[in-house]
């Protein structure tokens, strides 16, 4: 028997006779017998590629990542410059070669054409494997385009010619985020107080040990990004939890980039404009492409408006200096608009609007009226990330520079443990159950042949005294075994196309597209090709191959691997081989409703609406939230949450140092379990949110701080007691990933696990813990624990079930209500710590404030 190998080398094998049967039987069952085992980890194939000289097109990498920050497991934009020395304009195919978890290669396609003696940018785009290595595994060529060939979604298209140029990517090692790391993108280059949020500097230990060290998440600073960097789909910025634009005019957003804005927006993106001193076009119609999802608001510009009132808003402890005066922008929301869609989040001391947001879709634009840029502000560090940012991006927790920590202050932890709440993900999608049950069958067949033709036929022969006949014997029963394996095998191969998933579903009331993560593992009972991706009038959606993050050293691919195109500006399907294999993928889909969400229901099945009852709650004897839901999904959400955000806290005075716990929780509000809540029956949130004698039991507060397991430790590990919560707890605590538990500043405290997540970033809801709502959680159930997706997948074109789990969110956005000043008591002279070493504030001169 001869088996080629990946490495083109043919080993040869030579059986006894004796036992070619049995070979050839085993192999029957292996080969036959469906194997849907999950996807294995990614492995680049390593030399198969070299740098080509004297080629005809010169092709460089500009940018890899925006910014060239990228993330593993992730959408990475891949910026390539293209210098054709040829004589006349030409077509070329711009390819980009990847290896996914089966070994196959996806290959990133783009239509182009070159301009002798021009340098020509060219956007390319792809999922990053979670374990990808740079300088290995992504090969970039330039081939000439020639008619007759077929386009990556199965239409007409071009064909490869002549080899132009081709080479292997090689980023800096550093511009490859590890899986877990945050990212935060800042358009100019000033931190703006943000820089906190890194404090992966001061944490020690393993590759994985990737937290910060006073909270959970660490948000890598990416900064110094421009208008003219952006890509032009929005799949480049997908690995941005948030993006803050201090410096550039919104004229530097047109066309194609103006259009991935404003996708990634409407996709759940948060995009923080700092409105600069002088100038701002933001609010112009005629020069801002993106004003169509801009906050709705009249802007006043105020001149040498006094800043030193603004401490409470900006810093939490006193500064050598800080800004006496500067020009800020207050904002008006205009007449007519929904309170719910654009809607104040922090006010200036006289009660005017300095902190607006408007939410476009799954994501939001805020505007920030202070001029965070200025020199006065950044040269000397007047914005505290925990006091100011915390409240704009819905944060929690200390974030202390070394320099500031000291005796009574917290110093972090440098190695903790690590809580994955995206663990579970591989898990629940991988049908290996039935490559069990043929293994388990093919394993019996075999002993029970190898009984009959071997010894116990022998016996049974030779007690007849019939041993003549043993071979006659063997080779019947090797018949008759083989025809077994040939139809067991039949019979167990799956006849259909099976489909399981874990998909996360957010929608906010009142906007007309919603968004979901679908994470599927597509079992496709043939061998060949097959398309996956989603109906025609399925919404927007990008399908990438996917593996689960873990480690499977051993696996290499399979034997026969393929290559198989993807169009990179529009990744809408995967036309990918099968194997009659499984096949797993990660779907981003958004678009209108495909099911009854949440409504409210006035009387007689009339549309209704949702109030807050300020005074409502605790011990007052009214509801906090009048108004009655109902919904059409299809099935049951099971372990309901309702939670209701009141708003903010009040600002706090300006203290002599930090430390103080009762800085650390921003937010008010409250939350409420609802067991089941079925199809078409109504959830009377006045008499849910109704006060009962502990009210302590339903504030929002403790329950955010029991998502965070206790602290490992004496014989407690990430599989055991508290450490080991459910995948459902682990997608709630994911969904407020933010909000959760910061460390202890005790110097005898345990250290908590630090909770990470690598498959959902930017699938968390901190924003909405900034402004009133409410905010329903479910998971759905049609039956057997498990429901649809809502993603309409398809393969070949043909819709086809799915069965799994879907975490349903859904949020209903209330009149906005900015947090208070505080009192005249709380700041008179005397309220701060007198036994801080800092020196008292020192107010810059007059106009420090403005730019420079």
């Amino acid at each position: 028997m001869c088996v080629m190998g990946l490495s083109g080398k043919v080993g040869c094998h030579v059986y006894p006779s004796g036992f070619a049967p049995l070979w050839a039987l085993l192999a029957l069952c292996a080969g036959l017998l469906v194997s849907p085992a999950r996807a294995p980890a990614y492995e680049p194939p390593k030399g198969i590629t070299q740098v080509l000289s004297g080629s005809e097109v010169r092709l460089e990498v500009d940018h890899f990542g925006v910014g060239d920050t990228a993330r593993r497991g992730e959408w990475c934009g891949v910026r390539l410059l293209l210098t054709d020395s040829g004589s006349k304009p030409r077509e070329v195919l711009v390819r980009l070669a990847g290896t996914d978890a089966d070994g196959d290669h996806p290959v990133q396609q783009r239509e182009v054409t070159l301009n002798p003696g021009v340098a020509q940018s060219v956007w390319m785009y792809l999922r990053l494997p979670f374990n990808y290595v740079a300088g290995e595994g992504l090969i970039a060529s330039v081939y000439e385009a020639l008619d007759g060939g077929i386009a990556p979604d199965g239409g007409r298209g071009y064909r490869t010619g002549a080899l132009l140029a081709r080479g292997t990517l090689d980023p800096k090692s550093n511009s490859v985020q590890h899986p877990a790391q945050g990212l935060i993108g800042v358009v100019g280059e000033r931190s703006l107080g943000l820089a906190p949020y890194n404090g992966l500097s001061l944490s020690t230990g393993g590759p994985n040990d990737v937290f910060h060290p006073y909270t959970h998440e660490n948000s890598f600073f990416a900064v110094g990004l421009t208008g003219a960097e952006m890509p032009d789909r929005w799949m480049g910025l997908t690995q941005f939890d948030v993006i803050v634009w201090g410096k550039g005019e919104p004229g530097e957003l047109r066309g194609d980039k103006a259009n991935a804005m404003r996708e990634w927006i409407t996709r759940g993106g948060h995009l923080v404009v700092v409105l600069p001193a002088v100038g701002q076009n933001w609010t112009n119609e005629k020069v801002n492409e993106l004003f169509d999802v801009m906050p709705q608001v009249a802007v006043a510009r105020v001149e040498n408006a006094n800043l030193s009132d603004f401490r409470p808003l900006l810093i939490g402890t006193r500064r050598p200096q800080f800004p006496a005066r500067g020009t800020i922008h207050t904002f008006r929301v205009l007449d007519g608009i929904d309170p719910g869609v654009t809607t104040p989040i922090l006010d200036a001391p006289d009660g005017k609007c300095v902190v607006v947001r408007r939410t476009v879709g799954a994501g939001a634009v805020t505007f920030i009226g202070i001029d965070l840029n200025a020199t006065a502000f950044s040269q000397f560090d007047a914005v505290d990330a925990d006091v100011f940012w915390h409240r704009v991006l819905g944060r929690r927790g200390w974030l202390i520079r070394p320099a500031q920590t000291g005796p009574g202050r917290p110093a972090g932890f440098t190695s903790r443990s690590v809580w994955a709440l995206d663990k579970g993900v591989g898990e629940l999608i991988n049908q290996s159950g039935r490559t069990a049950l043929g293994l388990l069958a093919g394993l019996v067949v075999f002993v029970v042949y190898w009984a009959i033709a071997g010894p116990a036929g022998y016996f049974l022969l030779k007690a007849k005294g019939w041993q003549r006949h043993a071979w006659v014997s063997f080779l019947g029963a090797s018949g008759v075994f083989t025809a077994i394996a040939w139809g067991g095998a039949t019979l167990l191969r799956p006849q259909r196309v099976d489909v399981r998933h874990v998909t996360v579903l957010d929608h906010v009331y009142g906007q007309a597209r919603e968004r979901a993560r679908m994470f599927a593992s597509v079992l496709i009972p043939s061998y060949g090709e097959a398309r996956i991706g989603v109906t025609e009038d399925g919404g927007s959606v990008t399908v990438s191959p996917w593996e689960a993050p873990v480690d499977q050293p051993g696996w290499t691919g399979f034997p026969d691997a393929r290559s198989y195109l993807i169009d990179t500006r529009s990744p809408s399907s995967l036309n990918v081989p099968t194997r009659a294999t499984v096949k797993q993928v990660q779907i981003d889909w958004s678009g209108g409703p495909p099911w009854g969400m949440p409504l409210p229901q006035g009387p007689d099945g009339a549309p209704g609406r949702l109030t807050l009852d300020p005074n409502g709650g605790g011990a007052s004897g009214n509801p906090l939230v009048n108004g009655v839901l109902v919904h059409k999904l299809p099935g049951t959400l099971k372990q309901v949450k309702v939670i209701v955000v009141r708003g903010q806290t009040t600002l706090k005075p300006v203290r002599g140092k930090r430390g103080d716990t009762e800085n650390l929780p921003l937010v008010r509000g409250e939350a409420y379990d609802y067991s089941e809540w079925a199809p078409q029956t109504p959830l009377d949130l006045g008499t849910l949110t109704s006060p009962i004698t502990k009210s302590e039991a339903r504030q929002l507060l403790p329950w955010l701080n029991s998502l965070t397991p206790g602290s490992v430790g004496n014989g407690l590990t990430e599989e055991s007691g508290e450490y080991a919560r459910g995948f459902d707890d682990r997608l709630r605590a994911m969904t407020f990933m933010g909000y959760l538990k910061p460390t202890d500043s005790g110097e005898n405290a345990p250290a908590p696990p630090a909770a990470q997540r690598w498959c959902l970033h930017g699938y968390d809801l901190n924003r909405w813990l900034t402004q009133p709502c409410v905010i329903v959680l479910g998971f759905l159930d049609s039956g057997q624990g498990d429901g649809p997706s809502p993603v309409p997948l398809t393969v070949d074109g043909k819709l086809v079930p799915t069965s799994g789990r879907t975490l349903v969110r859904w949020v209903y956005p209330l009149p906005g209500e900015a947090p208070a000043y505080p009192s005249e008591a709380e700041i008179k002279p005397g309220a701060a710590d007198e036994t801080s070493p800092e020196p008292k504030d020192q107010a810059l001169p007059e106009g420090a404030g403005q730019p420079q």
